[in-house]
């Protein structure tokens, strides 16, 4: 499908495609040099690798438990452990916000605006 766009549009056309383009090309840069500080940091032992995994060690799990046919088990476990704590921290946060919300003396106290 042939356009005819001026040559001013054109030329902003081209610029837009070019800039994009190099949009993408800083954020896979980004991305890259991210892993592989991340990666350099693991692989130095500046962290201890019980608390940060390298990325390498993260992929050749998910690769070896996706062969194993557990990926998806341990991804619903997670799933699982995650909306279960977010049901008992709501939970137990909200009999306290309700007896705060009615009790003036509380309000005054979580107020930082009022002077009284």
């Amino acid at each position: 499908m042939k356009h005819d766009y001026s040559k001013e549009h054109a030329l902003f056309l081209r610029r837009r495609k070019r800039n994009i383009a190099l949009v993408w090309a800083l954020r896979a840069a980004v991305l890259i040099l991210l892993f592989g500080l991340w990666e350099l940091v693991t692989a130095c032992g500046w962290v201890d690798p019980f608390l940060m995994s390298s990325p390498s060690r993260i992929a050749k799990t998910i690769a070896s438990l996706y062969r194993d046919g557990s990926l998806f088990y341990h991804i619903g476990v997670t799933l699982w452990e995650t909306l279960a704590g977010f049901a008992v921290a709501s939970s137990s946060a909200l009999p306290p916000r309700s007896y705060c919300g009615g009790a003036k003396r509380c309000v005054r106290c979580s107020n930082h605006t009022s002077s009284s």
